[in-house]
């Protein structure tokens, strides 16, 4: 339940992360600031469908479940993503992460991500960028990983577009 200035809701979301509730509770205000009954508008964001490759959560047909957020990263993407991999119980947490482009500091905030995942008992696998501090591997390499995954084990797949990761685990899926 939502309280809200403009009246109450019941407000559920299919997309997992805090940072994705935080974006339907501006929704909300946006709505109840332009007059948009809250009710109706907390059913519209209920009813909403991410796009593909931003925090699908898929499983692999090894039944490792993986967390697709691989259409864009930046250094604020890449820590909400990590924290929303932490919200999931498993039995071992990685994190598959491309290039994050386009930043002022690049290596410095590739290794800060290296370091929240470090911290956060995450491994950090990196793809095709030495930038994260450890060894990358190449994307062969990388589904060769994924195929090797176990049932509990929970991943993240995430760099910028630029990076090429959407597809990453294509065939690799249980699809039901």
């Amino acid at each position: 339940m939502v309280k809200t200035p403009w009246g109450d809701a019941k407000l559920s979301m299919n997309v997992p992360g805090k940072h994705m509730a935080h974006n339907a509770l501006a929704a909300l205000c946006v709505a109840g600031v332009l007059s948009v009954d809250i009710s109706q508008a907390a059913e519209a964001i209920s009813k909403s469908e991410i796009s593909p490759s931003r925090m699908q959560i898929r499983k692999l047909k090894n039944g490792a479940v993986v967390l697709d957020d691989s259409y864009n990263a930046n250094p604020a993407s890449m820590r909400a993503a990590l924290e929303t991999l932490l919200t999931f119980s498993g039995a071992r947490r990685t994190a598959f992460c491309g290039l994050m482009a386009e930043l002022a500091e690049p290596s410095e905030d590739h290794l800060a991500i290296a370091l929240l995942a470090k911290q956060n008992q995450i491994e950090l696998v990196a793809i095709e960028t030495d930038l994260y501090g450890v060894r990358p591997i190449n994307f062969s390499q990388a589904r060769q990983v994924l195929a090797e995954l176990s049932e509990g084990d929970l991943v993240l797949v995430k760099g910028s577009k630029v990076a090429g990761l959407v597809g990453l685990c294509e065939g690799l899926y249980d699809e039901l």
